[in-house]
């Protein structure tokens, strides 16, 4: 994967910039406003789902192993899927080397990610 140096500062600052507060859950906002959505990933799973909230985290769970980044591309799209937007639109900003991983959800409002989140942690409780 190439990113380009102009990229690599823009998402540096929106890294340092992280304004997740725990008890708000696992949507934050980036310094620019974006949404940012903290992820608790469970690799190598039977199926793709949502799990709930885990410490503080989306829990996410996919079948794709942790192997060479196609978890965190799994989880992307996932995402993308879950929120009704482009793969595009979902960016890794931190933790690609951990189960714990933080990703900017470009094309929402921090409500819409709110109202989705909500709905994912309701629907997977089920």
């Amino acid at each position: 994967m190439t990113i380009c140096a102009a990229s690599w500062k823009k998402e540096e600052s929106l890294i340092s910039a992280t304004t997740i507060d725990p008890s708000a859950g696992p949507i934050g906002r980036s310094k620019d406003g974006t949404p940012m959505i903290s992820v608790h990933v469970q690799p190598r799973a039977a199926k793709n789902r949502c799990c709930g909230v885990h410490d503080e985290a989306l829990k996410v769970a996919v079948t794709a192993p942790p192997v060479d980044g196609k978890a965190n591309k799994a989880v992307a799209a996932y995402l993308a899927e879950l929120f009704g937007v482009s793969r595009r639109s979902v960016v890794l900003l931190s933790g690609s080397q951990s189960r714990k991983k933080l990703f900017l959800l470009e094309s929402l409002t921090e409500e819409e990610a709110r109202a989705k989140v909500a709905a994912l942690v309701v629907s997977a409780g089920k």
